[in-house]
C-alpha cells in the first residue's frame, strides 16, 4: 500500500527522505481490531498518560491522525481505506508528548498495515485566518476562554462517556459553527476540514474561543 501525502509548502518544509532516515520510535504495547459497527461515529483520546485511543477509525483518518495533516492533504489512497474502521488502543512506555506518539502511530501502521508514504512538496491553494482589528478587538461572538483544553482540542485527560470534557467544544456545520475552550489554530484546522482546502492561522494563535 503506497500513498503520497501532498502537503502546502507554505507549512512544511522538509528535506526529501529526512523522515525516513530518523529511527521512528514505537509504542510499547497496541491493540488492533476491526470495527463492524454499522454506523460512522468515531472517538479518539490522544496523549493522556502515554496512550493513544481510537475508537470505529477508518485507516484513512489514522493515517492522516499520524502524519497531522487534514484528511484532503492524502492523496493515492485506496477506497476501502475510507470504509474499514479500527478500534487501536496503544500505549507508550513514558509519557510521551503527542508529536512523539504520532512518530509512534506512523511505526504502527508500518509494521501492522504494511503501510509505506512519502511526503511530497506541493503548491496548493491556502487561506489565510487574520484579525479583522488591527489593534486585536475580537468581534461580539468572540470572548477569551479560561478553559485549557490541550492540543487536541479535547481535553487534557480523559474524556468522560458520551464525549469531551465540559467548556471543550468544536464543531462546524453547514450554517455556522460551535467552538468553545478551543485554541485559535484548532478554529484554522476545523475550518480547513470544511473547505478542503489549508487554512494558515496568523493570529499569533493567543486567544481561546468560547
Amino acid at each position: 500500500m503506497r500513498i503520497a501525502l501532498s502537503l502546502a509548502s507554505l507549512l512544511c518544509c522538509l528535506t526529501p527522505g529526512l523522515v525516513a532516515q530518523q529511527p521512528v520510535p514505537a509504542f510499547e504495547v497496541a491493540s488492533i481490531k476491526p470495527n463492524a459497527s454499522p454506523d460512522d461515529n468515531s472517538m479518539r483520546n490522544l496523549g493522556a498518560g502515554g496512550r493513544m485511543v481510537f475508537v470505529n477509525y477508518s485507516l484513512h483518518a489514522l493515517i492522516a491522525a499520524a502524519y497531522d495533516i487534514q484528511p484532503f492533504q492524502l492523496i493515492g489512497a485506496p477506497p476501502w481505506l475510507r470504509t474499514e474502521r479500527f478500534d487501536i488502543t496503544a500505549r507508550a512506555s513514558t509519557n510521551a508528548p503527542l508529536p512523539e506518539l504520532n512518530l509512534m502511530l506512523r511505526s504502527l501502521l508500518a509494521e501492522r498495515f504494511k503501510l509505506k508514504a512519502r511526503q511530497e512538496q506541493r503548491e496548493l491553494p491556502v487561506y489565510f485566518l487574520v484579525k479583522a482589528h488591527e489593534d486585536g478587538r475580537l468581534g461580539p461572538a468572540l470572548k477569551p476562554s479560561t478553559v485549557d483544553c490541550g492540543p487536541t482540542g479535547r481535553g487534557r485527560g480523559p474524556a468522560p462517556a458520551g464525549g469531551p470534557p465540559a467548556g471543550c467544544r468544536a464543531m462546524i456545520t453547514p450554517t455556522g459553527g460551535d467552538f468553545e475552550g478551543q485554541a485559535i489554530s484548532q478554529l484554522a484546522t476545523v475550518l480547513g476540514m470544511a473547505l478542503r482546502q489549508t487554512v494558515v492561522d496568523q493570529t499569533r494563535g493567543i486567544l481561546r474561543l468560547l
